[in-house]
């Protein structure tokens, strides 16, 4: 019994938990949709493990530098296709301009929602199947993982 609620509720947490993160980002993106200025900036870094992009862009309040972790694209090249020293888009907040994202941010929030629609959609899935399973399959005889 102890391990069944154990394992609910780690799975309960995780969905939470995944769909926070992803809120969180699609708040940051609508903000910058809305209410952001493009400006050019300079591919500084690339990482290839995750497409990590970072560049930087100038603005009479200093230079800052931003890091984009889902690769190019959104108006710019693919990740592919960039290398340190070419100049792409960025859109930034007036309000707060050390926060930016490369592109477009509404092709970015676009792709944000399919992420919030897929997490969404696979731990409604996995959460049926889990129902299903105990209490149409056999319930604890057939599902041993659930004693506890």
């Amino acid at each position: 019994m102890r391990l069944r609620i154990v394992l609910i509720l780690g799975f309960a947490l995780v969905g939470v938990a995944l769909l926070w993160a992803d809120f969180t980002a699609h708040a940051d993106l609508s903000t910058l949709s809305d209410r952001g200025l493009s400006v050019p900036a300079t591919v500084t870094r690339l990482e290839t493990k995750h497409q990590t992009v970072t560049y930087s862009y100038v603005l009479p309040s200093g230079t800052y530098t931003g890091v984009w972790d889902d690769g190019g694209g959104a108006g710019n090249p693919a990740y592919t296709d960039l290398h340190v020293g070419d100049i792409i888009t960025a859109v930034y907040l007036p309000s707060a301009p050390s926060k930016s994202v490369p592109g477009d941010p509404h092709i970015r929030l676009v792709q944000q929602e399919a992420v919030i629609g897929v997490t969404i959609g696979g731990f409604f899935l996995v959460g049926l199947t889990i129902i299903y399973a105990y209490f149409f399959v056999g319930g604890r005889r057939s599902m041993s993982v659930w004693r506890g």
